[in-house]
């Protein structure tokens, strides 16, 4: 919990998230009771690089286990609570949550730092990317300026409907069912898709 304007800074070079599980799983939850309050959070995008410098100018946004540079990773939790929070300048993700349940976040802005006049570099800037399994999701008072989705639920996407095949998320993510969502008071403050729905199978 942050007070008084207080918050995180990712130092140059970090290229991870800025708050991560401990115990980050695809399959098992160990992580439970989690609550993230009151705190501004710069990823400081620029100075984190990612591990293909082949997809510059855009799409260089994960590490060498193929997981993404994001503000929150909580893959493998129970009981998560996210409120009163702003995520800046982060490379990918505002937050990817996964493998999870009884997740509430509140009174949020994601905002990926750019100037007015963005570009393709600002490409796979998601606000709230979920992947499944996931039950019992609360948002409300949510606000989004992303270079892509400002919500993604995507139970399963990429190139296959099994994302273990080849770990295109990296290690700890994986595919299924999301069930039990309710979104409220969202505002889309500059967005390319507000609300994105993909599953091919689950």
């Amino acid at each position: 919990e942050c007070m008084n304007g207080g918050g995180l800074y990712l130092k140059d070079g970090s290229s991870r998230a800025i708050i991560r599980n401990v115990n980050r799983s695809r399959d098992q939850i160990v992580d439970e009771h989690i609550a993230v309050r009151g705190c501004f959070f710069n990823g400081n995008r620029f100075k984190q690089p990612g591990a293909h410098p082949e997809r510059e100018p855009y799409g260089n946004n994960q590490v060498a286990d193929g997981s993404f540079i994001t503000g929150f990773e909580f893959l493998g939790v129970n009981y998560l609570t996210i409120e009163d929070v702003t995520l800046w300048n982060v490379r990918s993700f505002g937050a990817i949550i996964g493998n999870a349940s009884r997740i509430a976040i509140r009174n949020a802005t994601v905002d990926h730092g750019a100037p007015p006049d963005i570009d393709r570099e600002y490409l796979q800037t998601d606000g709230l990317h979920f992947k499944g399994p996931l039950q019992y999701v609360t948002i409300d008072n949510v606000r989004f300026r992303t270079g892509d989705d400002a919500l993604a639920f995507n139970a399963d996407d990429m190139r296959t409907d099994d994302l273990t095949i080849r770990n295109e998320f990296g290690p700890h993510v994986r595919h299924g069912p999301i069930l039990d969502v309710t979104v409220s008071n969202m505002q889309l403050m500059d967005s390319l898709y507000g609300v994105r729905f993909l599953s091919s199978k689950q």
